[in-house]
């Protein structure tokens, strides 16, 4: 894990080493281990890398970036390729040689043997920038989600490209640095982080970054740069499985992932919620690892007999199992809220104890808040949704503190195993119409009771949702139900109480309102994990982690496990009155039963509605709106307005986002 920076242009001072200093400063807090630069030319081009180092795999000099390969290829890389170890084998039976263990040499080799099929290879979160002094030729690439960013500029009157992992490097290589308006007013009115359509766009003008499962080419003479998509996930075609098969393929498939992710020679710790999906990455990280001993005291019961549970149930070891990885999780670090109606307290202790754990807990608080919002906010460099931002950079902040380097975290559970409540009308009328297909019967109006997927069994498990007629009717005209939300959202656009007309009129375009046609479930979950909202929250994270030099890896975002999710019907994502279904069934053995049967759905959220009745954030947001006003986006008589607290995911969070807003302007 670390920074990565560089610069390739038709003129040689550009790629000054000065420059390529103040990039590599700015990006001092994602690699603390060291730093190295190259400059290099191929006929008209110059090239220079810069690389900030976290040392995670291997912390001797044979690893300084950027790295050199059979005296041709360049490269600077930021991430973990986890299967580097197998890719490895494959190439020396190839005849390829390496000198180090790591797997940025792996990269390079693999780019060496296979040009860019080589990412076809890589299960790992990655942005990497590799030149080909003999062709001239940079390439350029970033994982499949996007756990790893990649930003750059072109600038056409000097030939001239730019990357790094951050924007703050090219704004420390001279680079602009001017907000791009229609963000900003749509970040206001409706809380969008993103252009639905446009992923490449930032919130500043003339700086993109790499999609998601994207790559590009540059070579001497390009006007700007050659991108592909190299990775997609099919959501059309679901196979005939049945739980008796589906069970120990995802167990194989989660824990294959889990496996590759434990392997580490560095500190390694968990991030515990209190919810389903961070103790289900434990009970599959313990299954692996085997029992913990030497740790008296334990109230939670033998891992080995809870392992041996899942064993029993029919479920065989995989390869991965009987390879157990050497690394034991026996920390964990979370954020509590003590007195607050959805703090976590009670969950994250039975979690702890069942697992042995040895907690560390932290408090993030208001005034914590409002002291750090602009070092939060320069970390994170775009806006964001709400405070449980502030709460998750507190824990990973904490946890460096306390010496852990790399943690395991749950992100991207929800939207693989269809975890949130938004998602169950669109699964129950996927299965409604399986049903009615199966049994060769006409729908008479809504049947709440076919084939036990009713949704009166999720209401009795505390999940809040509408099922009435209109959700009927949306299920079956799902054209009409995007337009409809598509002139809903312009209205609150348009009707934002404080937004100035001239800034409203000016910036109102642009194609940011867009709703996906959702058909079935894969529809929504594919437009989550793969067009938007699943990006944010792995922006927020990697941000918020490397703000302190911190490693997260994300173990359900192993692209076969999510290919497999994808293939399965719904019926194995909801059932019997459950969210993620098949991931309960898989461990039901091995976690606590108080968190398998948890009522309903509790998000990372903090009393954010508490912290923002402070008097100090209200100073601080009625300041941020004076900013506002003067910058042309909010009209003077909002200053004359009491300031509104608002829960973390209220849907009309007008202050939190001016009060956010301000930090960028």
């Amino acid at each position: 894990m670390c920074g990565i920076a560089g610069i390739c242009s038709a003129h040689e001072p550009l790629t000054g080493r000065d420059r390529l200093q103040a990039m590599a400063d700015s990006l001092r807090h994602r690699g603390p281990d060291g730093e190295g630069f190259y400059r290099g030319r191929q006929d008209q081009a110059y090239v220079g890398f810069a690389h900030r180092r976290l040392a995670i795999t291997d912390a001797s000099d044979r690893h300084i970036q950027p790295f050199r390969y059979l005296n041709r290829f360049v490269i600077v890389h930021n991430g973990e390729i986890y299967n580097h170890g197998e890719i490895r084998q494959r190439l020396v039976q190839q005849g390829y040689v390496f000198s180090t263990s790591g797997d940025t040499e792996v990269i390079a080799a693999a780019y060496a043997a296979w040009g860019p099929d080589c990412l076809h290879e890589f299960d790992g979160m990655f942005a990497f920038a590799a030149w080909d002094e003999k062709t001239g030729t940079l390439f350029c690439a970033r994982d499949r989600f996007g756990e790893k960013p990649f930003f750059y500029h072109w600038d056409d009157a000097s030939r001239t490209l730019c990357f790094a992992s951050e924007m703050k490097a090219l704004w420390a290589a001279g680079i602009q640095k001017k907000i791009q308006p229609a963000m900003f007013l749509h970040y206001l009115t409706l809380g969008l982080t993103y252009h639905p359509g446009l992923p490449e766009l930032s919130f500043y003008e003339g700086i993109f970054q790499l999609p998601a499962a994207h790559y590009f080419l540059w070579r001497p003479g390009m006007d700007g740069i050659q991108m592909t998509a190299y990775w997609d996930i099919n959501k059309e075609t679901i196979t005939d499985i049945d739980k008796g098969e589906a069970i120990p393929a995802f167990r194989r498939l989660f824990e294959k992932g889990v496996s590759r992710r434990l392997e580490c020679q560095r500190p390694m710790a968990a991030l515990v919620s209190g919810g389903l999906d961070s103790t289900t990455l434990l009970a599959a990280a313990r299954n692996l690892q085997g029992p913990r001993t030497g740790y008296p005291g334990s109230t939670g019961p033998s891992t080995a007999s809870a392992s041996r549970g899942v064993l029993d149930a029919g479920i065989e070891a995989t390869d991965d199992v009987k390879n157990r990885p050497s690394r034991m999780i026996s920390d964990s670090f979370s954020a509590v809220f003590p007195g607050y109606e959805k703090d976590e307290s009670d969950a994250i202790t039975s979690v702890n104890r069942h697992f042995n754990l040895t907690p560390h807990l932290t408090e993030p608080s208001g005034e914590a808040l409002v002291a750090s919002m602009e070092t939060l906010a320069w970390h994170q460099e775009e806006p964001f949704s709400s405070a449980s931002v502030w709460a998750q950079y507190t824990v990973y902040g904490y946890a460096k503190q306390q010496g852990y380097t790399v943690m395991m975290d749950g992100q991207g559970a929800d939207e693989l195993l269809a975890g949130y409540e938004r998602y169950i009308p669109w699964g129950l009328r996927e299965l409604e119409i399986s049903a009615r297909q199966e049994h060769r019967r006409e729908p008479k109006g809504i049947n709440p009771g076919f084939q036990g997927y009713g949704p009166e069994a999720f209401w009795e498990n505390g999940f809040g949702f509408t099922w009435n007629y209109r959700r009927s009717i949306s299920a079956k005209f799902p054209g009409f139900t995007t337009a409809f939300l598509e002139s809903r959202a312009r209205r609150e656009h348009a009707r934002h109480p404080y937004i100035d007309a001239r800034f409203l009129d000016t910036y109102s375009g642009s194609g940011f309102i867009r709703k996906p046609i959702i058909r079935k479930l894969n529809d929504i979950l594919y437009h989550d994990a793969l067009q938007g909202p699943l990006q944010e929250l792995l922006r927020y994270a990697d941000r918020n982690a490397m703000a302190h030099g911190v490693e997260a890896r994300l173990p359900f975002l192993f692209h076969e496990l999510a290919e497999f999710l994808f293939s399965i019907p719904a019926n194995l994502k909801l059932r019997d009155g459950w969210t993620k279904w098949i991931l309960r069934e898989s461990y039901r053995p091995s976690i606590p039963e108080e968190i398998l049967y948890r009522k309903g759905k509790t998000g990372f959220e903090p009393p954010q509605k508490t912290w923002m009745s402070l008097p100090a954030v209200e100073r601080s947001i009625q300041k941020a709106r004076q900013k506002l006003v003067d910058a042309g986006m909010l009209k003077p008589a909002v200053l004359r307005k009491p300031v509104r607290p608002h829960s973390a995911y209220e849907r009309h969070a007008y202050d939190w986002r001016t009060w956010v807003s301000a930090q960028f302007i």
